[in-house]
Protein backbone atom coordinates (compact mmCIF):
# COMPACT_ATOMS: atom_id res chain seq x y z
CA UNK A 1 0.00 0.00 0.00
CA UNK A 2 1.67 3.16 -0.73
CA UNK A 3 1.82 5.83 2.03
CA UNK A 4 0.40 9.60 1.17
CA UNK A 5 2.82 10.56 4.19
CA UNK A 6 5.64 8.96 3.00
CA UNK A 7 8.83 10.51 0.74
CA UNK A 8 8.27 10.89 -2.65
CA UNK A 9 4.54 11.88 -2.28
CA UNK A 10 5.77 14.34 0.64
CA UNK A 11 8.94 16.75 0.27
CA UNK A 12 10.97 17.23 2.80
CA UNK A 13 10.48 20.87 2.44
CA UNK A 14 6.55 20.40 3.62
CA UNK A 15 8.20 18.79 7.16
CA UNK A 16 8.59 21.87 9.22
CA UNK A 17 8.89 19.98 12.62
CA UNK A 18 9.65 16.18 13.68
CA UNK A 19 10.84 14.23 16.58
CA UNK A 20 12.29 10.75 17.11
CA UNK A 21 8.55 9.11 16.72
CA UNK A 22 6.45 11.82 14.41
CA UNK A 23 6.68 14.50 11.99
CA UNK A 24 4.56 18.02 11.43
CA UNK A 25 3.70 18.32 7.62
CA UNK A 26 2.75 22.12 6.81
CA UNK A 27 -0.18 21.08 4.09
CA UNK A 28 0.15 25.23 2.76
CA UNK A 29 -3.49 25.50 2.42
CA UNK A 30 -4.10 28.52 0.60
CA UNK A 31 -7.35 29.40 3.02
CA UNK A 32 -6.43 27.25 5.98
CA UNK A 33 -2.82 29.37 6.92
CA UNK A 34 -0.72 27.48 8.72
CA UNK A 35 -2.73 23.81 8.51
CA UNK A 36 -0.85 20.51 8.92
CA UNK A 37 -0.84 17.13 10.28
CA UNK A 38 1.19 15.31 12.97
CA UNK A 39 1.94 11.90 11.59
CA UNK A 40 3.64 8.66 13.33
CA UNK A 41 6.81 8.13 11.67
CA UNK A 42 5.74 4.38 12.23
CA UNK A 43 2.57 3.39 10.01
CA UNK A 44 -0.02 2.88 12.32
CA UNK A 45 -3.61 1.83 11.20
CA UNK A 46 -5.20 4.48 13.54
CA UNK A 47 -4.31 6.35 16.18
CA UNK A 48 -5.85 3.54 18.76
CA UNK A 49 -3.18 1.38 17.63
CA UNK A 50 -0.22 3.89 18.64
CA UNK A 51 2.33 3.35 21.33
CA UNK A 52 2.10 5.43 24.32
CA UNK A 53 5.97 6.03 23.31
CA UNK A 54 4.05 7.34 19.75
CA UNK A 55 1.27 9.28 21.60
CA UNK A 56 3.31 11.11 24.38
CA UNK A 57 5.29 11.84 21.35
CA UNK A 58 2.31 13.48 19.17
CA UNK A 59 1.83 15.43 22.08
CA UNK A 60 5.11 16.62 22.81
CA UNK A 61 5.46 18.12 18.78
CA UNK A 62 1.73 19.34 18.94
CA UNK A 63 3.10 21.84 21.63
CA UNK A 64 6.02 22.86 19.59
CA UNK A 65 3.67 23.35 16.78
CA UNK A 66 1.61 25.09 18.54
CA UNK A 67 4.51 27.22 19.72
CA UNK A 68 5.55 28.08 16.10
CA UNK A 69 1.87 28.78 14.72
CA UNK A 70 1.42 31.25 17.88
CA UNK A 71 4.61 32.94 16.32
CA UNK A 72 4.19 32.99 13.13
CA UNK A 73 -0.26 33.15 12.32
CA UNK A 74 -1.48 34.21 16.23
CA UNK A 75 -4.67 31.92 15.67
CA UNK A 76 -7.36 33.13 17.73
CA UNK A 77 -8.08 29.26 17.64
CA UNK A 78 -7.21 25.77 16.75
CA UNK A 79 -9.18 22.42 15.58
CA UNK A 80 -7.59 19.32 16.55
CA UNK A 81 -9.06 15.75 15.26
CA UNK A 82 -8.35 12.32 14.22
CA UNK A 83 -10.00 10.67 11.81
CA UNK A 84 -9.77 6.96 12.28
CA UNK A 85 -10.81 4.71 9.75
CA UNK A 86 -11.45 5.04 5.80
CA UNK A 87 -15.31 6.51 6.60
CA UNK A 88 -13.70 9.44 9.00
CA UNK A 89 -11.42 10.65 6.22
Amino acid sequence: MSCPFCPPKVNDNAVLLENELSLFIHLKHPILKGSGIIVPRAHRQSAFDLTTEEITSTFSLLTEVKALLDIEYNPQGYNLGWNCGAVAG
